[in-house]
């Protein structure tokens, strides 16, 4: 009866030891893909962020379209700086206002300040083409850190001004815009920040090549 008992206990001794073996090997296994599967998840979270914009192209994008929410954030811009009735300038250029960088702010502010206070009578229309919005991205080189995808996106559009009741001829321009994406919060809901804003006057529109 001793005799059995030992071979008994040696017996289940050996398959326990099998099953820790065999659950040990599942976990590693388990951690293993699990780590892939972050990695996996990481590496395609910086190649290409997907946004959401807000408004008529609200929806979901594939990451090889990200492009059509940068070109519709600038256009949304040149939209609100150039296109506005009687005394609407104001509150268009205050909804902008938080997409400025704090180090283009100060600078926007001053510049637009004066159309805040005179333009109550002014009227401005402004046409874009989305098709002659171009996007590029910044070179790693001129990034202002490793990683970031800044964006540089240039807009030609057709501004033209009723001044006192008065049109003006219609004036060409090309806006360069060079954008940060960043977090989507509820005070940014774009995911983007204007770091650069300038605009050219054009002897006229060309198609870009």
């Amino acid at each position: 009866m001793i005799v059995l008992r030992f071979k008994g206990q040696g017996f289940l001794l050996g398959v326990l030891v099998l099953i820790i073996f065999a659950l040990s090997f599942l976990a590693i296994l388990f951690v293993k893909n699990t780590e892939n599967l972050l990695k996996s998840f990481e590496d395609v979270r910086s190649e290409g962020r997907v946004y959401v914009s807000p408004g008529p192209y609200s929806g979901i994008y594939q990451v090889n379209e990200r492009y059509q929410d940068v070109k519709f954030f600038a256009k949304w811009i040149v939209h609100q700086l150039h296109m506005y009735d009687q005394g609407a300038f104001k509150s268009q250029y205050l909804e902008v206002q938080p997409f400025f960088s704090p180090e283009l702010l100060l600078t926007a502010d001053n510049h637009y300040s004066g159309l805040m206070v005179y333009n109550n009578r002014d009227i401005s229309h402004v046409k874009v083409d989305s098709s002659m919005i171009e996007v590029d991205e910044v070179p790693a080189k001129e990034r202002h850190r490793k990683g970031e995808k800044d964006f540089f996106v240039i807009v030609y559009a057709t501004a033209q001004k009723i001044y006192r009741g008065e049109v003006k001829k219609p004036i060409p321009l090309q806006i360069t815009i060079r954008l940060k994406p960043v977090s989507i919060t509820n005070s940014n809901p774009y995911g983007f920040v204007i770091l650069n804003y300038t605009e050219k006057q054009k002897a006229k529109i060309e198609r870009p090549a």
